[in-house]
């Protein structure tokens, strides 16, 4: 069995567009990687789905408090949410050792890929861009990269920021991407 990497010091950790992709398979990790005692707060439209990552958290023992936000991050409103859940976290737990902001919510409104580029993640997104794409050579561009097995998945993805995260050589503030070493 595969050791997880643990995050050190107890953390804050805001995951957007929590419910499925990419940012289930981080806040799932994250449940488990972050020391007992720190705070995850997921924030998506699905609030049945964010509710199974708590639960799920819960039943694994992690220790961490998973607080899920069902909210429409495209205005203020779902914003305001979210910044409220992190305000009556801290009431409720103290300043942490550090806050981590995983800003993933999106869609992809527009499929063109060179305006909103999905990257090598075999997600949603990028199966919208397969099949919706006007461009038919950026269009068999993704279907290319899809049958040659090019695409990352979400886990694998989450796995390698998890590990940048427990390295903690990251400087704060920092755009940390998958390629980076």
């Amino acid at each position: 069995m595969a050791v997880r990497p643990s995050v050190k010091g107890t953390s804050l950790c805001i995951v957007t567009g929590a419910s499925r992709g990419l940012g289930r398979a981080l806040a799932l990790g994250l449940s488990a990687s972050l020391q007992p005692g720190s705070q995850l707060v997921v924030a998506a439209r699905c609030g049945e789905a964010l509710r199974e990552l708590r639960d799920g958290a819960a039943a694994a023992g992690s220790g961490v408090d998973v607080c899920p936000v069902q909210a429409d991050l495209s205005g203020d409103a779902g914003l305001r949410e979210v910044v409220r859940a992190v305000q009556r976290q801290q009431q409720q737990h103290g300043a942490p050792d550090r806050l981590l902001i995983i800003n993933n919510a999106g869609e992809l409104l527009n499929p063109d890929p060179t305006l909103h580029p999905t990257g090598p993640l075999d997600n949603s997104m990028h199966e919208q861009a397969r099949k919706e794409t006007g461009d038919p050579e950026l269009r068999k561009m993704f279907v290319d990269m899809h049958r040659q097995g090019q695409l990352l998945t979400c886990q694998e993805s989450a796995r390698k920021l998890l590990e940048i995260l427990a390295k903690d050589e990251f400087e704060s503030g920092a755009h940390i991407d998958y390629f980076d070493p």
